[in-house]
């Protein structure tokens, strides 16, 4: 072998190295974040004390979904991640730390379906390494999710298992993880509906799949609806069906969902997609499974993503087929490559794992983003223990501190409550809209916290919430700043939360 060929493949040998440390150096990366921020005492993101709400009420034994009151309300999600959470809070405390714990894991099992599913599709490790990794240099891009106490990461976990299962011929199994994974978020329904339907030139798979899923999601969702009067409907169905829409979104989804942060990756699935496809399909039966279910996953999302509410956790689902499809797609243009002249072989594959690096290291945020310091553990204590001190009945407007992070069942959760007013132009959302106007108005309230006088709204929330916030100000005029100003730089929350924080507590005159 001549020293040309020699240093070019000791340049391909290097190349190898550094993808596969740079994909080990973001699952451990990810792992050291989450280990600096699981026992953070303040909500990460502004939901998750309203998920703590409906865990607490599983974990005693009540309701989980029931008519909405100024009390209670539950969010939007089917429940299977609030009752697995609840089963880890015996064990961990029913607490924000037993909720992301449970996505950790959960997050740890997206990590070992990618990989395991690419080594069996190429038969190597390095594409599997690579996909893995790939996923998690995703954490930042996501809005740093895989760790905060949301359903997200166990509802991706149960859709790759599903996926697997059915690229393996297994359209049973497939459908039950799919109807698990439809219990933890509605948005399954159209990606199972489309993996279980490549099927379509096998009848028997294809009505056992699909069989089968309707049966269990069908049959769970029936049973969980006659358990709660309806309520699981009211909240599941209803309420998704009736949010508002953002077509605006539609304009930038592609480019900063997917161009900016994934184009290297998009490039490299694009020119080695379809002939990956026969090369390492043995039938058309897989080349359909590809099609159907990048379809299929790109439909879910994207709808998701067109919701009001929709932010980038929408794209995970996405996101893990993006590195699945990537590590396969890297593993095919090897290959060729491999087929080549030593020489071009070599220069080939060194340009693929090169652009495979650059598309790693765009990905990457310094930790410091997202791990909260010493200073800010201890300012989020403090302010949890001020509003747990607080007498009688807190009103959060709009803040991302409630009973969850605070502690205190008193604290009423106010992002629930908006869900079912913007949604509910009917008697049961008039009937609640009416219940805390009129708890205003009778000063129900100890106090009204929030970030500023309770009737300055966004454009979007006046519709809705004018009224209830008009006599939330009209109430209670009095303002007095529950921290002291100096401290206020102190508070930390994830970066896709709404910048708004619990600043002013507002007290009848």
């Amino acid at each position: 072998m001549e020293k040309t060929e020699q240093r070019a493949l000791l340049l391909v040998r290097c190349a190898r190295l550094a993808v596969a440390l740079l994909s080990l150096g973001f699952v451990a990366l990810f792992y050291f974040i989450a280990a600096h921020r699981f026992r953070f005492p303040m909500q990460l993101e502004w939901i998750e004390g309203a998920v703590l709400d409906m865990v607490r009420r599983a974990a005693n034994h009540q309701p989980v979904y029931a008519a909405p009151s100024r009390t209670y309300v539950a969010l939007i999600y089917t429940p299977v991640y609030v009752y697995v959470s609840a089963w880890v809070g015996r064990i961990a405390g029913v607490n924000l730390i037993a909720m992301r714990l449970v996505s950790i894991l959960a997050t740890t099992g997206c990590f070992a379906a990618i990989f395991f599913y690419v080594r069996r599709v190429t038969k190597d490790n390095f594409p599997a390494l690579l996909a893995s990794g790939l996923f998690a240099a995703l954490y930042a891009q996501s809005g740093a999710w895989y760790d905060l106490g949301r359903v997200d990461m166990l509802y991706v976990f149960l859709l790759l298992l599903a996926i697997d299962a059915s690229q393996r011929g297994l359209p049973v199994w497939s459908a039950i993880a799919f109807a698990l994974a439809f219990q933890t978020k509605q948005s399954a329904v159209v990606i199972a509906i489309f993996v279980l339907a490549h099927e379509i030139r096998r009848p028997r798979k294809l009505i056992a799949g699909l069989g089968t899923f309707a049966m269990a999601a069908g049959g769970s969702f029936w049973w969980l609806n006659r358990q709660t009067q309806g309520w699981y409907r009211y909240y599941t169905e209803f309420l998704p069906s009736h949010q508002s829409w953002m077509m605006s979104k539609a304009v930038t989804y592609a480019l900063h969902d997917l161009i900016v942060p994934l184009g290297i990756a998009l490039l490299l699935i694009m020119l080695a997609l379809v002939p990956a496809l026969m090369q390492q399909a043995t039938d058309a039966r897989q080349r359909r499974f590809y099609i159907f279910s990048t379809v299929g996953i790109l439909i879910s999302t994207l709808s998701s993503r067109l919701h009001v509410g929709g932010t980038t956790n929408v794209d995970l689902p996405l996101y893990a087929w993006i590195c699945v499809l990537f590590g396969l797609s890297v593993s095919t243009v090897l290959r060729w490559a491999g087929k080549l002249q030593p020489s071009i072989a070599a220069a080939v594959q060194t340009v693929v794992l090169a652009a495979c690096c650059v598309q790693l290291l765009q990905l990457f945020h310094p930790p410091r983003e997202f791990v909260p310091t010493q200073g800010q553990f201890a300012y989020a204590a403090e302010v949890n223990a001020r509003l747990h001190a607080m007498h009688g009945e807190i009103f959060v407007f709009h803040n991302v501190t409630d009973a969850g992070s605070a502690g205190g069942p008193e604290l009423t959760n106010s992002v629930a409550l908006w869900d079912v007013l913007r949604a509910d132009r009917g008697p049961v959302g008039e009937a609640l809209r009416v219940e805390l106007i009129d708890s205003f108005q009778k000063k129900e309230y100890a106090g009204v916290l929030s970030e500023s006088a309770p009737n300055e709204l966004d454009p979007w929330e006046i519709d809705p919430l004018k009224k209830i916030a008009d006599a939330a100000a009209q109430a209670y005029p009095k303002r007095e700043r529950i921290v002291p100003l100096n401290e206020w730089t102190g508070f930390y929350s994830n970066p896709a939360t709404p910048s708004i924080r619990p600043q002013f507590l507002y007290k009848p005159q």
